[in-house]
């Protein structure tokens, strides 16, 4: 059962995984890099309803008896690391790409933007 929350609760995580690598480009600190990821983190731990996706996955895991007390920190905990790995592979794919650090985020964010517009995300 463990390794199912597991695979849901990196699933959830994925919208923060993707926004870490654009964020990445700003080629932040590694101390500053994991202050970011514990804050993704702990808005994911306290703040499930945030996304559809979240708030469906924590409605059906009440439903199916799991304890939020578990369930939150536990996804919470999943974003953090997720996050801190999306930052340093945005940090990684940076120092291949020529541009200004600040122009390379804004121009991934405004992709990422556009195909979610599209329902392509």
């Amino acid at each position: 059962m463990i390794d199912n929350l597991l695979i849901l609760g990196f699933t959830l995580s994925l919208d923060n995984f993707r926004t870490a690598i654009a964020l990445g480009g700003l080629r932040l600190t590694w101390r500053h890099a994991l202050q970011v990821a514990l804050v993704f983190g702990v808005w994911d731990t306290l703040a499930p309803p945030l996304s559809l996706d979240n708030a469906f996955a924590g409605t059906s895991l009440g439903l199916l008896g799991f304890s939020p007390w578990v369930t939150a920190p536990l996804f919470g905990a999943i974003t953090v690391l997720m996050t801190f790995v999306g930052l340093g592979l945005g940090r990684v794919a940076a120092h291949f790409i020529r541009l200004r650090s600040d122009l390379l985020t804004g121009v991934a964010l405004v992709i990422m933007a556009f195909v979610m517009g599209l329902g392509l995300g």
